[in-house]
């Protein structure tokens, strides 16, 4: 299920609302920098990982027209994820993991 923006907005608040309370902070950059030297993924990166393996193994299964008006908006996310993280449908889990903490390490960093 695609999730609106306020509901992405809602979730990252209440998952990032723990790393504040637990490294007592509200910057931002610094709980971000927090979740990745912890090892943990950000909200937003874990609902693109788990919603392309959604819609990667739906797609695989039965692969639809891309002017089925019903699968226009999960084509739409699942071309949106592969672009943002630059991933392929033959990719393994392993190498999206790995794709997703470059993605991340590059926003670290910049």
């Amino acid at each position: 299920m695609t999730l609106s923006v306020a509901e992405l907005k809602s979730f990252t608040f209440v998952f990032n609302n723990i790393f504040c309370n637990l490294f007592n902070s509200n910057d931002k950059k610094v709980i971000d920098q927090c979740l990745f030297y912890c090892s943990f993924w950000p909200f937003y990166a874990l609902y693109d990982y788990h919603r392309f393996l959604f819609l990667a193994s739906q797609f695989n299964i039965y692969i639809p027209k891309r002017s089925n008006v019903f699968y226009k908006s999960d084509m739409f996310d699942l071309d949106r994820i592969a672009i943002k993280y630059n991933f392929v449908l033959s990719d393994s889990t392993r190498i999206l993991k790995a794709k997703i903490w470059t993605f991340l390490e590059k926003n670290i960093i910049q």
